[in-house]
């Protein structure tokens, strides 16, 4: 009877340790779910970061062509405009000597 009731408190003894660390196991992989979840998160706003960095860089790239585009144009405009100007000066020349010729 002794020897039993020895073994008894052996088990409840063991029962309860085993217990304990079940207890310990599963706030352990809870704790671990927490920080899993946290982690995604976080990569989460990483890859949306990233992704807004790649937008901003693209918008970037096309702010510069478009920049240089505009000063192409406006290079034209004034290459254009100097011709005109030549081509109403040849004009008005033209005007004068044929006024000038008829007079004679």
């Amino acid at each position: 009877r002794h020897a039993s009731e020895a073994a008894e408190k052996k088990f409840e003894l063991l029962n309860g340790r085993y217990k304990q660390q079940w207890e310990e196991l599963q706030d352990f992989r809870e704790k671990r779910a927490a920080k899993e979840l946290e982690l995604s998160k976080v990569n989460r706003t990483m890859d949306k970061k990233t992704q807004l960095e790649e937008k901003i860089a693209h918008k970037g790239k096309k702010a510069k062509a478009l920049d240089a585009e505009a000063k192409e144009c406006l290079e034209s405009m004034k290459r254009e405009r100097g011709h005109l100007r030549q081509a109403e000066q040849q004009a008005v020349r033209e005007g004068k000597h044929a006024a000038e010729v008829q007079r004679r």
